[in-house]
């Protein structure tokens, strides 16, 4: 089971890395690296639990500590990536090379372990089968692993600090009235992104705290597990909210604030974005999706979209958004169910059933089909038929 779950976050943080990478005309690029390298080292980390549980370590064991490092730079990562989100940042800052020194110093630690020879490897590797402890009590680099754990205690909880100040800061922020609606969808996302990062510091510090008062207990395979699933679950979550919600992928523009200036540099774009005139694609737009009817397929992205209107992703999104005040996907939505209702008008409910109408429509599944019907229509597609029916009924007296 927990071989199954590791495996899940695995894939996932793959999934979500590659959307990252291959985000096309992002205006928030900067902070889309820095999200998808903090999903590949969660996903280094996840794969060297995995390698330790089920044993596999045994037979690449040059793989042993390789993940140590990137437990430091997970936390600075986390940071860094809301900062560079919430103040439209496009680079590093002067000084952040500093953060990485922890990171830097873990990866020097551990360089006699790396560099030493495999035969030597091998028989540690097959000790941390027998006792999973000594991934915890054995000196494998220049430092005690006392004071690894220790610097790791001390670096997660301080960034988690800084990660909550930034988003309740901004909570509090001022921004332009167009942007209203995006900050409530970026701050759920960054609040969900937080709780993930507190979930992982208890999962830490109570794998920490059972080795301090009884470092027997690493010869318990179950208990040692225990943390790596939590956190394996936290980055799933993450990951899957992303897949599942991909306007926080593709459709989050720069969000500015009343007080800042769009004059600069870096708001250029954001504020090209306010200022241009998209009367002309939002009219080009109603008429694709009346004339081609694009929603009908039930693969329909906003990527294919936009290519057909020959506008940008972002600029789509921003249309989208704004205009009329949607995400893309209830956007799609709101026309399938026109769709299906023209259609129970017609009588098409007589011969077939809501099922085959909502796959006609471009539903995947009956279930999307009649939480998006209940949505916009306030009633479930049967309620409505009921009532379209008792309607003919109460005509048809007067005929």
């Amino acid at each position: 089971m927990g071989e199954v779950i590791l495996l899940g976050s695995i894939f996932c943080s793959a999934i979500t890395v590659y959307l990252l990478f291959n985000k096309a005309d992002s205006y928030q690029l900067f902070s889309s690296r820095i999200l998808a390298v903090f999903f590949i080292a969660n996903t280094w980390c996840a794969l060297a639990y995995l390698l330790i549980i089920s044993n596999w370590i045994i037979y690449i064991p040059h793989f042993y500590k390789t993940a140590a490092p990137f437990n430091f730079l997970i936390p600075l990562l986390g940071y860094l990536y809301i900062r560079a989100l919430l103040k439209n940042e496009v680079a590093f800052q002067k000084y952040d090379w500093l953060h990485f020194i922890p990171f830097l110093a873990c990866l020097i630690n551990y360089l006699p372990l790396y560099t030493m020879g495999a035969t030597e490897k091998s028989k540690l590797v097959a000790l941390l089968i027998e006792d999973y402890s000594i991934n915890y009590t054995s000196k494998d680099g220049f430092l005690p692993e006392n004071i690894i754990r220790g610097a790791r205690i001390i670096q997660i909880p301080i960034y988690l600090f800084f990660q909550w100040q930034l988003v309740l800061t901004f909570n509090k922020k001022k921004i332009a009235p167009i942007y209203e609606a995006q900050k409530k969808h970026v701050l759920k996302w960054l609040t969900i992104f937080n709780w993930n990062s507190s979930l992982i510091l208890i999962s830490v510090l109570f794998l920490f705290a059972l080795f301090y008062y009884n470092p027997e207990i690493g010869t318990s395979k179950m208990i040692i597990i225990i943390p790596a699933l939590v956190i394996a679950v936290g980055y799933l979550i993450l990951s899957s909210f992303l897949l599942l919600n991909p306007e926080m992928l593709f459709e989050v523009p720069f969000i500015i604030s009343k007080t800042e200036k769009e004059s600069t540099s870096k708001l250029k774009v954001s504020h090209r974005l306010i200022t241009k005139n998209y009367e002309k694609t939002t009219e080009e737009l109603l008429s694709y999706f009346k004339v081609n009817q694009p929603f009908l397929k039930t693969t329909i992205s906003i990527n294919e979209v936009a290519h057909a209107l020959n506008i940008s992703v972002s600029e789509l999104s921003f249309i989208i958004n704004h205009k009329f005040n949607q995400r893309f996907t209830d956007f799609v939505n709101k026309y399938r169910i026109e769709f299906v209702i023209d259609k129970i008008e017609e009588g098409f409910c007589d011969k077939f059933t809501v099922e085959s109408l909502s796959i006609m429509a471009g539903f995947a599944s009956k279930s999307t089909f009649n939480i998006a019907f209940k949505k916009i229509m306030n009633c479930t597609p049967s309620e409505f038929i009921g009532q379209k029916n008792n309607e003919l009924q109460k005509l048809s007296k007067f005929v």
